[in-house]
Formats: C-alpha cells, structure tokens, sequence
C-alpha cells in the first residue's frame, strides 16, 4: 500500500542545487568554526551564572559562592598568570596564592545584614568544582552577626558589576536558610539585594519568570531553533503543533532535572542541542512527515529543556517556593518564545500567501539563506561544545 502519510516537502526541495547548497554549509562551518574559536580572551564575558548558598546556624552564617573561575580572575585582578592557568591544577594553586586578592574583591560586594547591621566576616578559603564542563571558584565566606538570630537578614550582592566592564550581565541563582526564612533568590547587575523572606511565592515566580524571558532571549541557539520551526510550518496549524510540541517537551525535562529527577551533563546536553539546530533547518528545506517532524521536535525539546535546566540550580528539596520558581521560570521561557513567534510568523506567512511577494525570487533566496545560517550555526556549535578526550 502506498504510504499516504502527508508530506510538506516544498518546491525547491527536489532540485538537485540543494545538495550543493548542503555541502556549501558544511565548508562555511568549518571556516566559521576556526575563526570564532579564535576570538580574544580579553574580550567582553556576554553572561555568566554564579550560585549562593546561604546558611544560618544561631548568629552564625555559612555562605559558599560559586563563581566562574575564568570570569573571577580577570574582574578580581588575580593577574595575568591566574588569568592564564590551563588547567584545574593550576588554577587551585592561584586560587590559594591569590586569595587576599579575591578576599579583597569581596569585602564590599557581598555584605550580610542582621536587622541593618553588617555582619562581620568575609571569605575564608576557595576551592575549585567542575560542573557540566564550566569550572568555578567555590569560595567559602563565613560571617558572625550580632542581634536575634530569627531577626531579618539582607543580602548585597555586587560582585561582577557593570561598571567593572568585564561582565556584561551577570545573574547569581540564591538558594538559602537565614533564621526562620527558606526559599530563592536572584540577584543581578540590576537587582542587588534581597530580603530572605520578604517575597511570596507569587512574587518571587514572578521574578523567575523574568529571568526565563532574559534566558530565552540571551540563547541565541533557543532562539534560532524556533526561528527554523517558522521556516519549516505550512501553516499557522502546523506552527501551533509544532510549537506546542517542543514546548511539553522542554517543560518535563526541565521539570524533572531541576527537581533532580534526572541528570544528564551539559557536556551531552550541548553538542546535541546544536545538532539539532541543523536537523530542523535542513528539513525546513527538504521537508518531511508531519507526524515524524512532531516526534523529532519533541525528542529535541526535552534536550533543549536540559539546557533550560543549566539555568536553574537549586540545593533546597521540593518545596512550594521551590515549584514557584521553577513554574516561573519556564513560564518566562514561553513568554520569551512567544516572543520570538509574533514578530517572525507575520512576516513569513505574508511572505508565502501574498502573491506579490511570492513571486519574488529573493522570498525563496531569503528561505535558503536563513536555513542555511541556522544550519553552518548549529555545525559550527556542535564542533566547539563536543567533548574531546
């Protein structure tokens, strides 16, 4: 019997140009990727993440930060031998060498207050942890403070501001017990403080929310995996399927790896990611199955939602603060693709139902031209985040 699964291969997907056109992208890739794997150290670092866990027992508080350790060499002044360490070894002896240096680096960028007053203390000793492949400086502050121990604790946070110019944006992702307080936190160049306890779930969603919306935006792979889900729809039935299928699919993997359900490292997580960027934007040109493209979305959905969950580290066990801020997050994730699919599906679709436009050469031009940017991207992506060795 004849296979009358319905296709949506387009026009030009059966000229024989476009396997040239395949093969043209895998030699720009490999072009692209030996010129941005060249790119200088001392330029500016786009975003970095850094983490806080925050303990109080009595008067006394326990604070482990977690900082890149590339990013805190260069915005400490640690020197240009720290800066240059290549490996975990070195980078320890630094750390130790250089931890006045980053002791000084701290003192008035992260300050503990019991009831307004500072808490006395600063960091104390720093230690080296590898996490999906990024390497940061643990550094282990400790502070006493003088007052009720139930009393309300504020937290400034300043470290890698913009006005250092190194950093462009940098969030740190709290997590913490002070007092009778527990829940979340996000501080960043913008919001610099926090109160423990003083937001309600509701609020502090909301925060998570508009970091799932900056995340979103900032990944530029995220971005330009949905960009090829546009290129690939027919219709405006077949975007909502598609989109609504990578959007189920990202929310249970983020789901399940935020509440530590599953683990899978980013050193997997990535080069797949890329991958997939090239699977979509190819067949957005060659077409396919409908059914067998929903099946392919959903399996890179729950790869992407991996990478959503990179943003999301938290130690605290399942809590309704905890579900707030996860519910937050990925909410803002889906403002953010939403985003992203009302400015472009306009134009696409007027671009392939009005017939003064359709007629254009450059429509189809344009099409070829996008898919294969997304697709040399992807190519380029997968060549520097696959693990060697």
């Amino acid at each position: 019997m004849a296979d009358r699964t319905r296709r949506t291969t387009l026009p030009w997907a059966r000229r024989p140009w476009v396997a040239a056109l395949v093969a043209l992208v895998a030699v720009l890739a490999a072009a692209l990727s030996a010129v941005l794997s060249a790119a200088p150290a001392g330029a500016h670092v786009k975003t970095t993440t850094g983490y806080s866990v925050i303990r109080s027992d009595g008067g006394e508080i326990a604070y482990e930060l977690r900082l890149e350790y590339d990013v805190l060499a260069r915005s400490s002044g640690m020197g240009a031998e720290a800066e240059s360490a290549g490996d975990d070894e070195a980078r320890r002896a630094a750390l130790a060498d250089r931890l006045d240096v980053v002791a000084g680096y701290l003192d008035d960028r992260v300050v503990v207050y019991l009831d307004d007053v500072a808490c006395e203390g600063g960091l104390e000793r720093a230690g080296l942890r590898t996490e999906d492949t990024v390497t940061y400086a643990v550094l282990d502050l400790a502070f006493s403070c003088f007052g009720e121990p139930d009393g309300s604790y504020r937290v400034h946070y300043g470290v890698f501001a913009l006005e250092e110019g190194i950093v462009d944006d940098h969030v740190n992702l709290v997590d913490y017990e002070l007092g009778a307080a527990t829940g979340q936190a996000a501080v960043d160049s913008y919001v610099t403080e926090f109160v423990a306890g003083d937001r309600s779930v509701l609020a502090s969603s909301a925060q998570f929310a508009g970091l799932g919306v900056e995340h979103l935006l900032s990944g530029l792979d995220h971005i330009l995996f949905v960009v090829a889900l546009l290129l690939g729809a027919s219709s405006l039935g077949s975007l909502a399927a598609v989109v609504g299928t990578f959007t189920v699919a990202h929310s249970i993997s983020l789901a399940l790896s935020v509440l530590g359900v599953v683990h899978v490292p980013a050193q997997y997580v990535q080069p797949l990611i890329a991958l997939s960027l090239v699977y979509v934007a190819v067949e957005s040109v060659l077409g396919g199955r409908v059914r067998h493209r929903l099946a392919v979305v959903f399996a890179f959905g729950l790869l992407h939602g991996l990478g959503f969950a990179s943003a999301m580290r938290f130690t605290e066990d399942l809590s309704w603060g905890l579900v707030g801020s996860l519910a937050g997050f990925n909410l803002g994730i889906e403002v953010g693709q939403l985003l992203v699919v009302a400015v472009l599906f306009p134009v696409l679709l007027a671009a392939r139902t009005l017939p003064s436009i359709r007629r254009l050469p450059l429509s189809t031009a344009v099409h070829l031209g996008a898919t294969g940017v997304i697709a040399v991207l992807g190519l380029v992506w997968f060549a520097q985040r696959v693990p060697l060795g």
